[in-house]
């Protein structure tokens, strides 16, 4: 609503500090691609699924790749995990972080 945040307020809403314990309830990934001409197409993945079952929830055509870092090429059969958590492990938190992006004007994005 445009009020200004008072300085020592918790970023995120999480509200998670250094050592909390949580419980995993549900064990899910954002996977956010851009395609050519920057358009951004994003699904979440709640479930282990290959790379072909992603191209197809995604709607994008064969000719789309996905590929490492690196620049390899992965294979369609390769499984996606989400961060390798399982409903009902239990993690405890090491660090807390959030991407803020910001927006000036017309200008281009930039996170921190």
């Amino acid at each position: 609503d445009g009020s200004e945040l008072p300085s020592d307020a918790l970023v995120g809403a999480t509200a998670l500090r250094h050592g909390d314990g949580v419980h995993v309830h549900e064990a899910s990934v954002q996977l956010v691609v851009e395609l050519d001409g920057g358009q951004q197409k994003s699904v979440e993945i709640s479930r282990c699924a290959a790379l072909a079952k992603l191209r197809e929830m995604l709607q994008l055509d064969a000719s789309f790749g996905f590929f490492t870092s690196d620049g390899r090429l992965l294979s369609d059969d390769l499984t996606v995990l989400t961060a390798g958590l399982s409903q009902g492990d239990h993690v405890v938190v090491r660090k807390v972080s959030m991407v803020l992006m910001l927006i000036h004007g017309d200008g281009p994005a930039k996170c921190v």
